[in-house]
C-alpha cells in the first residue's frame, strides 16, 4: 500500500513505477520487527539534464514522519533500506533531494504533465533476514 505512486509501466518483462516526491509505502507489522526493503532505481530526476533524468541522486528516507537516513542511489544499482518497524501500520516516506519534474517541461512533444521524481523496479520487503 502507499501514496504518491503511479501505475505500473513495462518494457517487455521489466516493470517499474514512477513516484512523486514524497512517496509513501505503508507496511503492516504484526509485531515490532526489523525489515529490509530492497529497491532498484530505474530513473531519477536531475534538473541539470536535458531530459530531466539523471544517473544518480540522493533519496531521503523517513519512518513514521521521522527522517532516518539518506541513501545515494544510482540507476540500475540495488539499494537496501534497513528499517525497525513498530507493531501496526508503518509509513515509509521516500523523497529525492532534487524534487519533482514534469516530462512536458523538458520535451515539447510530450503531453505528460505528471509530477515525477524517481522510478523503481520491483520493491521487495523481507522480514527477519
Amino acid at each position: 500500500y502507499g501514496t504518491g505512486w503511479y501505475g505500473a509501466e513495462t518494457n517487455g518483462a521489466v516493470g517499474w513505477r514512477w513516484a512523486a516526491s514524497p512517496a509513501q509505502l505503508w507496511i503492516l507489522a504484526t509485531a515490532d520487527a526489523k525489515v529490509w526493503v530492497d529497491i532498484r532505481p530505474v530513473a531519477v530526476y536531475d534538473p541539470s539534464s536535458t531530459t530531466g533524468k539523471g544517473e544518480t541522486g540522493v533519496l531521503n528516507v523517513a519512518l513514521n514522519d521521522v527522517h532516518i537516513q539518506q541513501k545515494s542511489v544510482a540507476i540500475g544499482q540495488p539499494t537496501m533500506l534497513e528499517l525497525e518497524l513498530a507493531e501496526g501500520w508503518n509509513v515509509v516516506s521516500l523523497s529525492l533531494d532534487s524534487g519533482n519534474f514534469r516530462p512536458a517541461d523538458y520535451d515539447v512533444a510530450s503531453s505528460d504533465l505528471r509530477w515525477l521524481s524517481f522510478a523503481l523496479s520491483p520493491i521487495h520487503i523481507a522480514y527477519g533476514r
